[in-house]
């Protein structure tokens, strides 16, 4: 290629890097926040009352939260809450919370505060419109539950079982634990369902109950199968250790992760090929094969959290996107482990949740729901949203006039500098030219 006097490529190079250190990553902006803890103004006793627990639908257009005192918001993509329950009166405290990837159902473990030596334990699945469909009495409380893609299938660990049960209530096995179950995952369909036990089993069943394969770990506390039920992801930060294994119980790769690790929590895409890992001082990306394409050093150091808590850590199902907490701030990174946005607001973040594409990302306070738009994901299955960013007065069963707030300046600022780029660009070659 022929470069004319005065395009150096020295020059070009630094005009470049130039450009990479002054434009930073996208500075997102909330299309909406709800002060969704206000909407119970009968509540006096505020000492529970915070924000605790976070789901988003596949499509994003639906949001489940709840408090750890009992209260439930069902929320749409605009900001709309459809509906609240609020169990105080029944003195009901929330261990647990799942939506189904589809957003039309939502299934709860709760336990009652009272009488302390043996409260009353329950699982209930509710339907987009707030409806319950079945309820169990249960014998021990319930930390870990899922439910499948179209609500048919709901299944929980306790500190006895592990248990199915099917949209209509009916119990379609119980497989019996010696151990109490600190972590369970199931596939999209529910055809596979794997689980790890306090005391380091860890096993696969299928949609029947049967056991697929088990193994032994010395200690393992958080496992992740892909939605398509091929590959299982197992973390253990006591033992500093990733595992990678396929649907019939092979290890086929395994890391070790840095010294000084206190909390390890990993995603994995649907298919399997893209294995994201949240550390206490770091997010990993690796492919299918071990390979660790990224590494994305953090200043924050994230400490293991309260098993009652949403995850301050997701990823995207088609691998694309990850978003993790980092005390105040909200960070967002692409497949290749760079900033493509990131958020800061006055209260820590507790629980973060993004979409099957990457599309919709929300995020809690103690009080507070964010729901953010991903600039670097498009605006795919969020297209009746309006292109300013929105605050809604939630207000159950009501559309609330909407208030706009100020938008980043940093997309325009990116264009200014790049058209003096190009006007720089122009002189030179003009210089040149008359020369």
């Amino acid at each position: 290629m022929f470069i004319k006097p005065g395009y150096s490529p020295k020059f070009l190079i630094f005009l470049i890097l130039i450009a990479v250190i002054i434009i930073p990553a996208q500075a997102l902006s909330p299309l909406w926040v709800s002060n969704l803890t206000e909407i119970d103004q009968n509540i006096q006793d505020t000492g529970g009352h915070s924000l605790e627990f976070l789901a988003i639908s596949d499509d994003g257009s639906s949001v489940a939260t709840a408090t750890f005192d009992g209260s439930i918001y069902f929320i749409d993509e605009s900001g709309i809450v459809f509906w609240n329950k609020t169990a105080r009166n029944e003195n009901s405290e929330i261990l647990a919370l799942s939506l189904s990837p589809d957003g039309n159902y939502l299934v709860i473990s709760d336990a009652g505060s009272s009488p302390a030596s043996n409260p009353k334990k329950r699982l209930t699945l509710l339907n987009r419109q707030g409806e319950e469909l079945w309820n169990h009495s249960i014998r021990t409380f319930i930390y870990n539950l899922a439910v499948s893609s179209d609500g048919l299938y709901s299944v929980f660990g306790s500190h006895e079982n592990i248990t199915c049960v099917n949209r209509n209530g009916s119990i379609m096995w119980n497989h019996p634990v010696i151990s109490p179950v600190i972590s369970l995952d199931i596939s999209d369909d529910c055809e596979y369902i794997v689980a790890v036990t306090e005391n380091g089993g860890v096993f696969c069943l299928n949609q029947s109950g049967s056991i697929l394969w088990e193994n032994k770990f010395l200690e393992s506390c958080d496992i992740k199968i892909s939605d398509d039920g091929n590959y299982v992801c197992l973390s253990s930060p006591s033992q500093r250790r990733l595992y990678f294994l396929d649907n019939i119980g092979n290890i086929l790769w395994n890391k070790t992760l840095p010294q000084g690790t206190k909390f390890a929590e990993s995603k994995i895409s649907y298919n399997g090929e893209e294995i994201v890992l949240r550390t206490t001082k770091a997010v990993s990306g690796y492919n299918q094969s071990g390979g660790l394409r990224w590494n994305y050093i953090t200043k924050y150091q994230q400490t293991l959290p309260h098993p009652i808590s949403a995850t301050v850590f997701s990823l995207s199902k088609n691998g694309r996107h990850s978003v993790f907490a980092m005390g105040e701030s909200l960070i967002l990174l692409n497949d290749k482990g760079n900033e493509t946005g990131t958020f800061s607001c006055d209260n820590r973040i507790k629980g973060v949740a993004i979409s099957s594409e990457g599309t919709g990302i929300v995020a809690i306070t103690d009080n507070e729901l964010y729901y953010f738009c991903n600039p670097d994901a498009g605006l795919k299955g969020l297209t009746d949203l309006s292109s300013d960013t929105k605050q809604s007065d939630v207000i159950p069963d009501e559309k609330s006039p909407l208030k706009q707030t100020k938008q980043s300046p940093i997309p325009l600022f990116t264009v200014i500098f790049s058209a003096g780029l190009v006007s720089l660009f122009m002189k030179r070659r003009n210089r040149t030219a008359k020369k």
